[in-house]
């Protein structure tokens, strides 16, 4: 072989090898890449969180009917303490004036007179306190039955307001329904801020 083909023949050599050092470096480059990509949250962490979502939901589901249960406890007992501490007073005093006004228009079957409405209003103001308003409904629901006997039907009328029907073992179909507001969601407190009383319900002005 003569000296220039030698020499030719390495320098294909040498030329094929630099073109593959490119090539090379890309690829080194390229690894570190793929390396510091983040990891996937493990299956473990997943069902955790899963876990805690499904609880956090079963414990809001929960809360209200809860409280309704808590409400006929003090109904029960006729314990106005309990009781004031899971009414919103200020925004009950215009809901109970409508129920009153609305059970007065039944128990007449007539149109209701005006003087009729200023008793509602009168009779509100006075039931619109813990004392007053544990004793009519003791005497309208409770008779000595269970707390939890007088829980009836839910209705939700969006995730920061329930009705709960309250109604007496004997008389299922004239219940008393309680408005529970959410008031406080992280400790998630329910408190009620409207009553519809029952049907015939017997409305007398308690005494002071």
């Amino acid at each position: 072989m003569s000296g220039t083909a030698a020499s030719n023949s390495w320098d294909e050599i040498w030329a094929e090898f630099d073109s593959r050092q490119p090539l090379r470096g890309i690829v080194a480059r390229a690894a570190p890449a793929r390396a510091m990509a983040p990891a996937r949250p493990a299956r473990g962490v997943r069902r955790l969180l899963a876990l805690i979502a499904v609880l956090s939901l079963g414990l809001y589901l929960a809360s209200p009917v809860a409280s309704a249960l808590q409400f006929a406890s003090a109904i029960q007992r006729g314990d106005a303490q309990a009781l004031a501490g899971q009414v919103d007073w200020t925004a009950l005093r215009p809901a109970l004036t409508a129920a009153l006004a609305h059970a007065a228009r039944e128990s007449e079957l007539r149109p209701m007179p005006a003087f009729v409405a200023g008793m509602a209003r009168d009779m509100a103001m006075r039931l619109a306190e813990p004392e007053a308003l544990a004793r009519l409904l003791n005497e309208q629901l409770a008779q000595g039955r269970p707390a939890r006997e007088m829980l009836g039907r839910v209705r939700i009328h969006g995730p920061r307001s329930w009705d709960i029907a309250l109604a007496s073992p004997d008389a299922p179909g004239r219940p008393m329904r309680i408005t529970l507001a959410l008031a406080d969601p992280l400790r998630l407190r329910w408190e009620g801020r409207a009553i519809e009383l029952p049907s015939r319900a017997t409305l007398r002005s308690p005494a002071r």
